[in-house]
């Protein structure tokens, strides 16, 4: 293929980088994913001249979509779409210029009819070395992952050389860094969702809705509560004094209801003799004129009469002949309170008129035990406030902390990609070389974070899909190692490994040894060390350093959420204390398990256990439960 020497010479260069840069920019603006594409195609048409149409792979619809678009037949070539297998049928090695950029030539009896709409430009060719308004040129946009996100769909509109390979290269650079940089805000807009829908379900619901709901209720505690709801057991003396002086009575019982447990429970007797035993006695409901007053929400008479009683003799107390009348004290049109009256069998038998007599005293124990109620609910509401304020403070120390995190590497980004941008040829190829390496690290730091952020919303959710597949340990060990190194340049990280295979979920499985290898390369300044062996039907895969170490007492905290043991500690290394809770999840979620030695100046380890075989889930389930 014949190619042209391109015009514009350092002038062309320096237009590209400031293109470049406005891409790698893109995700640190308010935009979303929408501004995003939007720069990627202005900054392609911007740096080589072409037009270009952006289709970005939809996962759910396995189809690809035209998201953005510059130049000619824009408008007829929008948010169409066009089948996976259809595209990447055109992905023939025999046209790869380079990796991931494919040039077929008009002549190659492509047939582009099944990819749905498409354009074709109107301007006459030339001949051979010069674009043909037919000619196609793909370019994959795959991440320094290796994840392809879109494919970019080139043209031109005037009668142009086609580019050189060197060209093309430069071109799938640029396709490169906008992949990485759609990658991001796919990732970063999916996070927002969840943790947007999260925090309405509940922290607004808890705050807004409980918090106003009750709130009338404090009001009426905060004036009345303070003077007796504290003690209204005081008040009951008084009542039975009251009380025996309107409907004569030898004693008294209060007693409380607990729907939950269906039984009675006495809280005051007015016989000090007995009160210990009476006191020591729950009634089931339906039992003895107490237990059915609650069942019945009305006075139960149960005078001594051999034939119809249903009083039950309580333990501890004299065998007793007497007379026994319980009513009910219905707090918010639920029985609360029931007072159980006695009367000895000598004496008149309870009637109507001394139930009526009792209620009129109930009505007015049910606002002593409405103090109680309320006194109960100011106290657990307080609690609920304390630990929501906290919540809300952790919020709030975590949005801080992962507003800095994700404006650390992106501000380097942004910077590296700006100075060469600006610089151009005043700087030296190995100078610029540098740059968009670190560019390229920052960007790949910043992809760790939003990745462990989104694995611990789908784990907390519960919408992690385990997909267990064979995996070699050994070289899958090596490849995260290879991976610490590349994050840590200069820092030796060594592995040892065997050729145990297990079946369990990749993805978690990186995500795991990656933050434990990670987490040791911040805090130490040594040799990291990998291993792994066979270790009881399952794998034992230790990430090991030389660094601070942990002292025995702290080992449990490290694995809370958000939390890391010293503020100095997040200064220095950075995080937002996320990894090793992430790790312990996701370990549980395999079935397995994180232990940890550690000491203090000397350094720490932290062993991975997983099973040989994926653990069923509902086995895996009990086992937690249990334990």
């Amino acid at each position: 293929m014949a190619s042209g020497t391109e015009p514009g010479g350092p002038r062309r260069e320096l237009v590209r980088l400031q293109a470049l840069a406005r891409v790698a920019g893109a995700a640190a603006g308010s935009g979303g994913l929408d501004a995003v594409l939007a720069a990627i195609v202005d900054g392609v048409q911007d740096a080589f001249g072409l037009d270009v149409v952006l289709n970005l792979y939809e996962p759910e619809l396995d189809t690809y979509v035209v998201r953005a678009a510059v130049g000619e037949g824009v408008e007829q070539l929008m948010h169409t779409s066009s089948t996976r297998e259809s595209f990447e049928e055109l992905l023939d090695r025999r046209f790869e210029i380079v990796p991931d950029v494919f040039f077929i030539p008009h002549g190659a009896g492509i047939d582009v009819e099944r990819l749905g709409p498409f354009y074709t430009p109107s301007y006459e060719w030339r001949g051979p070395g010069y674009w043909h308004p037919d000619d196609m040129c793909f370019v994959g946009m795959r991440t320094s992952q290796g994840q392809l996100v879109g494919i970019l769909s080139i043209d031109s509109t005037i009668d142009q050389h086609i580019p050189s390979p060197e060209q093309f290269e430069l071109l799938r650079v640029f396709a490169m860094v906008g992949a990485n940089v759609v990658e991001n805000a796919l990732l970063a807009r999916e996070i927002a969702g969840l943790e947007a829908e999260r925090e309405m379900k509940v922290l607004r619901q808890e705050l807004e809705e409980e918090v106003a709901l009750r709130q009338s209720l404090l009001e009426i505690g905060s004036r009345l509560g303070e003077v007796s709801a504290a003690a209204p057991q005081d008040i009951f003396p008084t009542l039975s004094e009251r009380l025996a002086m309107v409907v004569p009575i030898k004693s008294l019982t209060v007693s409380t209801v607990d729907v939950d447990k269906r039984v009675v429970s006495p809280i005051y007797h007015s016989e000090a003799e007995v009160a210990d035993a009476v006191l020591r006695f729950d009634i089931p409901f339906g039992t003895g004129a107490t237990g059915c007053a609650v069942v019945t929400q009305q006075s139960y008479i149960d005078n001594d009469d051999p034939g119809a009683t249903v009083s039950v003799q309580i333990p501890g107390t004299p065998e007793v002949a007497e007379h026994v009348l319980a009513v009910p004290v219905l707090v918010e049109d639920e029985v609360k309170v029931v007072l159980t009256l006695r009367r000895n069998a000598k004496e008149a038998p309870f009637v109507p008129l001394d139930a009526h007599r009792a209620e009129l005293f109930a009505q007015h124990l049910a606002s002593a035990f409405l103090l109680m109620e309320l006194a109960e609910s100011r106290r657990l509401l307080a609690e609920q406030v304390s630990k929501l304020e906290d919540l809300n403070r952790l919020k709030d120390e975590f949005v801080a902390s992962v507003s800095h995190e994700l404006r650390t590497p992106l501000t380097a980004i942004i910077g590296s990609v700006v100075t060469v941008a600006t610089l151009g040829d005043m700087l030296s190829a190995e100078s610029r070389r540098e740059m968009l390496t670190g560019a390229e690290r920052q960007a790949k730091r910043l992809a760790e974070l939003l990745e462990n952020l989104l694995a611990e919303s789908r784990l907390t959710a519960g919408d992690t899909v385990i997909a267990p597949v064979r995996v070699e340990v050994g070289p899958f060990v090596e490849e995260v190692a290879e991976t610490l190194r590349f994050r840590a340049p200069g820092r030796i990280v060594e592995s040892a490994t065997d050729d145990t295979v297990v079946f369990t979920d990749r993805t978690l499985l990186y995500r795991i040894l990656f933050n434990l290898g990670d987490n040791a390369i911040k805090y130490s300044d040594g040799r990291v060390t990998l291993t792994s062996r066979a270790d009881r039907g399952g794998v034992r895969i230790e990430v090991s350093d030389e660094g601070i170490g942990i002292a025995g007492e702290d080992i449990p905290k490290v694995f809370e959420q958000f939390r890391q043991l010293d503020a100095s500690d997040a200064r220095r290394v950075g995080g937002v204390g996320l990894g090793l809770h992430l790790s312990l999840k996701a370990a549980k979620a395999l079935g397995g398990r994180i232990e940890v030695q550690s000491e203090p100046g000397r350094g720490s380890t932290f062993a991975l256990w997983l099973p040989a075989e994926p653990t069923p889930l509902r086995a895996r389930n009990a086992a937690e439960q249990s334990s």
